[in-house]
């Protein structure tokens, strides 16, 4: 449940919770061998999320997770006789689940959030400088380096440097994991692999 909360925001999480509207129109749509194709591109969607990278659009993943709960969720109402009572079930199900994740987002609203305050590209390697703001006290300024491959599509965020580390001060900050070196002065990122 912790995971859900750090790693899908607001309205990914109301996203969530129409899987079993959308495993209705599955069932209604689609054949099983169909929804199994469905569910296996889904689950290959997911495949990098193994490895540490996101897709560029946030809310991706979140629509491939619901996407293959709705799935298995067809294949619970397909052995529902009547339509009223798969209708009724799903209402209740994704009404159920919209209360309690609405209430976990309103919980998550509390807690802070991070701003890119100026961002800087070469090849496929991006520097973000982010305000990283609690819910009470000064932010976190902080750099991050990102690695975008395969045209972008894919984002994964390699390392941090916070204004807590000594080599914030510096004017050259170097990545040692992601091997990139950016320079704070002129604002630019000098090497990349």
């Amino acid at each position: 449940m912790f995971w859900i909360i750090e790693n899908f925001n607001t309205s990914e999480l109301i996203l969530l919770s129409l899987f079993p509207i959308i495993g209705l129109i599955f069932q209604h749509l689609f054949s099983v061998k169909t929804v199994k194709i469905i569910i296996l591109v889904s689950s290959v969607l997911l495949l990098p999320f193994l490895t540490g990278y996101d897709f560029i659009l946030s809310w991706l993943y979140e629509l491939c997770v619901t996407i293959i709960i709705g799935g298995f969720f067809s294949f619970f109402v397909k052995d529902m006789t009547k339509n009223s009572q798969k209708i009724t079930t799903s209402i209740i199900i994704s009404l159920l689940l919209f209360i309690i994740l609405g209430a976990i987002a309103a919980i998550d609203a509390f807690t802070g959030y991070q701003k890119t305050e100026n961002k800087w590209t070469k090849n496929s390697y991006t520097v973000k400088y982010i305000r990283d703001q609690g819910f009470a006290g000064g932010p976190l300024m902080k750099y991050e380096v990102h690695h975008s491959p395969i045209l972008g599509l894919y984002n994964k965020k390699i390392q941090t440097i916070s204004d807590h580390s000594e080599k914030f001060n510096e004017c050259i900050l170097i990545f040692d994991k992601a091997n990139v070196q950016f320079d704070k002065c002129t604002k630019k990122i000098i090497t990349t692999p």
